[in-house]
């Protein structure tokens, strides 16, 4: 694989993406102890995910390794709000642009700040098969090229978009939670926009480019993440890649240097 853009959030750091929730009817005796309330609690939570990472680095704040936590599984944000809502546990791990949604919810969630939490970035890319980025074939290669750029361009589009045109964003983002059950007004949305905002191109292409006779910060950004995949088992230590031989900043330029790709990637075309 190789990683051909970084779309992540603005702060993207495990506090700033992820957030330990609390029901509201456990929040301050919880709250007022964790080191000796929380073990033995019911945690939602993704396991082998970033979430699973901030609750490592979280409750080590508070000495407390995940095995002394009882951990339900949940897939998805909307699984953990139901499960906290219907008190499945009371303690989960959720991505911060939808935390609202159990603060607002039956649960009445709140959120209790981890303890001496580390300042560690969490990136999210996407991700292409390193043979689609070294095709022999010249005509082949450039087809695909131009395939993942397009993929690229329109993913970034569409955020500038959002961000171009705030309020027609949040409208939509307004539709789609409420033709799944889920009421939130634009001002909400337009907060979770924010928060979820990514780099413009410029902004990519910076954060993916090797300094003169260095490497990328990012890389040890991935280094990070590949110890918590050998940790979780979702990664086998002799399969582990070099976090430099992945990046590759080619699509973004491959971008900038196309007119109309460009131009859709910064969201000027309709």
């Amino acid at each position: 694989m190789a990683i051909v853009s970084d779309y992540s959030t603005k702060a993207n750091n495990l506090e700033s993406t992820h957030a330990l929730l609390i029901a509201q009817s456990d929040y301050d005796r919880i709250s007022a102890n964790p080191v000796t309330t929380l073990p033995g609690q019911k945690v939602l939570l993704t396991p082998a995910s970033t979430a699973q990472m901030y609750a490592e680095y979280c409750f080590a704040g508070w000495n407390i390794t995940l095995d002394r936590m009882t951990i339900i599984k949940r897939n998805q944000q909307e699984e953990i709000r139901k499960a906290l809502e219907d008190k499945t546990a009371n303690i989960a791990i959720a991505w911060s642009p939808f935390t609202y949604l159990a603060e607002t919810g039956p649960a009445k969630a709140k959120i209790l700040p981890c303890s001496n939490m580390p300042n560690i970035q969490v990136p999210t890319f996407i991700v292409a098969r390193s043979d689609l980025l070294t095709e022999p074939d010249a005509g082949r290669l450039a087809s695909n090229r131009q395939e993942i750029g397009a993929f690229v361009a329109n993913y970034l589009g569409a955020w500038s978009a959002a961000k171009n045109k705030p309020q027609d964003a949040a409208k939509r983002l307004v539709k789609t939670y409420a033709d799944e059950g889920i009421h939130v007004s634009e001002s909400q949305a337009r907060t979770e926009l924010s928060a979820r905002q990514l780099p413009n191109l410029a902004d990519q292409r910076i954060a993916l480019a090797a300094p003169t006779g260095g490497v990328t910060p990012l890389t040890s950004n991935l280094d990070v993440i590949m110890n918590f995949m050998i940790r979780s088992g979702t990664l086998k230590s002799e399969e582990r890649p070099a976090a430099s031989d992945l990046i590759d900043p080619s699509i973004l330029n491959f971008i900038d240097a196309d007119a109309p790709l460009k131009a859709r990637a910064e969201g000027k075309t309709d």
